[in-house]
């Protein structure tokens, strides 16, 4: 069996079931082989959340300070999580960030 992941102990029975099961046609059991060994893991498909930073990583991050960050985020070009029920509670999407610092590398301007 060609398979892109090692196999686990669940899966290996599962397909010993399958490979000796009278019950399945044959072309079924292929499909259904087919899709334990070649389909992809579920931590692989399901992209993992953004990453929340402080207002001072950011700042820290970007080399300004702490006021020109909220003010990149009161112009919409930083993304800004406030958490629920807390009143300042609140961070900056990593993604923005970095997309923020392409943003001034292509066009040449100061954050």
């Amino acid at each position: 069996m060609n398979s892109a992941y090692p196999i686990t102990g669940t899966e290996r029975a599962l397909v010993a079931i399958l490979t000796n099961s009278n019950d399945i046609p044959a072309n079924r059991r292929d499909e259904i082989l087919a899709l334990l060994t070649n389909a992809p893991k579920a931590e692989e498909a399901t992209p993992l959340p953004d990453r929340i930073i402080t207002v001072p990583e950011t700042a820290s991050a970007l080399r300004q300070t702490k006021r020109t960050v909220h003010r990149l985020c009161n112009e919409g070009h930083l993304v800004r999580v406030k958490f629920p029920g807390r009143k300042n509670a609140a961070g900056i999407l990593a993604s923005s960030v970095s997309a923020l610092l392409q943003k001034c590398a292509v066009s040449g301007a100061a954050p």
